[in-house]
């Protein structure tokens, strides 16, 4: 345990965690910018240490540029278009072009 963090404060923080965990739900609306970078890196730091098989800690992530984040809005609303439709697939293509930076 952290010098200084009591005992009562670490189960305080595990359980704001577990709830976080428990509650976690897709979005598809985003705020316009970026999130800051900080709490990015220590996301990926932390998934980092999630448990996998046979310790082969197969994690790779990728920062996603405009270009072919569009590419995959577009291949993704063209799909949807021949399964449900042009309006279904020109929603899905405006919901994913307004997501502001893509970490996959």
């Amino acid at each position: 345990m952290e010098a200084g963090v009591s005992q009562e404060n670490h189960s305080d923080k595990a359980a704001i965690v577990a709830e976080l965990i428990r509650s976690r739900r897709t979005i598809h609306e985003f705020l316009p910018q970026a999130p800051p970078r900080e709490p990015i890196l220590r996301g990926i730091e932390l998934a980092r240490w999630a448990p996998n098989h046979l310790l082969t800690e197969p994690w790779r992530f990728y920062l996603l540029g405009r270009k072919t984040a569009a590419a995959i809005a577009r291949l993704n609303a063209d799909l949807v278009s021949r399964k449900q439709g042009p309006a279904a697939g020109q929603d899905k293509l405006q919901r994913w072009l307004a997501i502001p930076g893509w970490l996959v």
